[in-house]
């Protein structure tokens, strides 16, 4: 039986040759960084030495969007599972890796997540290695999505779409929503966009740009969309992030402090570079803190 994702993300962290430098603290309410030392609180009072200390937070919870009952990307939902109610038209609004996974349950029958980077087989490496120069190009360019939709637009892949196209759901349509004119962004990881791709320009997904507004009608809804007439849609999902960040919102001293770190990976971003360096020397002790707007159990 194949281990799902979480299931491998545990047996690679429990393996991990550094875990014995690693110290796990759950559900930290605050952290007090000062010369030399870190003092926290979780259910009582903690000051030690670190090297470094990482604030393993999470991304937040999704934002609500009016008329539409909230839903968490990280709970549980049946839109991968056949309609019980006939053919179901969905829209799927947002463009970042919440939206487009969300897309792809919707319209590829049996999705499992573990199963999605299989797809690339179908996916010549001359192709794969293309990949990544696009996106070294539009990180380069002032205008990243553009290079993304033209780029995307003339990959050939024949083999990748008849598998995908021998997939689709016969019980559901759907529409792609983002603000942005165009649906790909560097937001989103290169399989998920890769797929979606496919999906947008080759097999059907239409993607409708800018705001939206929604109104319970009977048992779905009608949306207006920034152009055309009002829509009917039977489910709709909403992937706009959080606002603020799980971050911001638990520790807003800390998000203050890295504004500078922010700025400068925004200007090393867009250049294409990517620097990995070492998280602290071998002798070091270096402690992760899941805080409780998530608590990990």
């Amino acid at each position: 039986m194949k281990l799902l994702v979480a299931d491998r993300l545990d047996e690679a962290w429990r393996t991990l040759p550094e875990r014995s430098r690693i110290t796990v603290h759950h559900h930290v309410t605050s952290v007090h960084p000062r010369a030399g030392r870190v003092s926290w609180n979780t259910d009582r009072f903690n000051d030690n030495t670190f090297a470094a200390v990482l604030l393993a937070v999470g991304f937040g919870l999704e934002q609500q969007f009016k008329n539409v009952p909230w839903a968490s990307y990280w709970q549980n939902d049946s839109l991968h599972q056949p309609s019980l109610k006939g053919p179901t038209r969905h829209l799927v609004s947002g463009c970042g890796d919440g939206g487009l996974i969300d897309l792809l349950r919707v319209r590829l029958r049996n999705f499992k997540h573990e199963e999605l980077a299989a797809l690339l087989t179908l996916v010549p490496e001359d192709v794969k290695a293309e990949l990544l120069v696009i996106d070294d190009e539009a990180r380069q360019s002032s205008d990243p999505a553009a290079v993304l939709y033209r780029r995307y637009n003339a990959l050939q892949l024949p083999a990748l779409d008849t598998e995908i196209r021998a997939r689709l759901r016969g019980d559901t349509t759907a529409v792609l929503n983002g603000r942005d004119a165009l649906p790909f962004t560097l937001g989103a990881s290169i399989l998920g966009r890769l797929l979606t791709s496919r999906l947008v320009l080759r097999l059907g997904v239409s993607y409708r740009s800018g705001d939206l507004t929604c109104h319970p009608v009977g048992d779905g809804y009608e949306v207006t969309f920034a152009t055309g007439k009002p829509e009917r849609f039977d489910h709709v999902t909403v992937r706009h992030g959080p606002n603020p960040s799980a971050l911001e919102e638990g520790f807003p001293d800390i998000w203050k402090r890295g504004a500078a770190m922010r700025a400068r990976n925004a200007l090393i971003r867009p250049a294409g570079r990517s620097t990995v360096m070492p998280l602290a020397p071998s002798s070091h002790r270096v402690a992760l803190a899941p805080s409780s707007i998530e608590p990990c159990p």
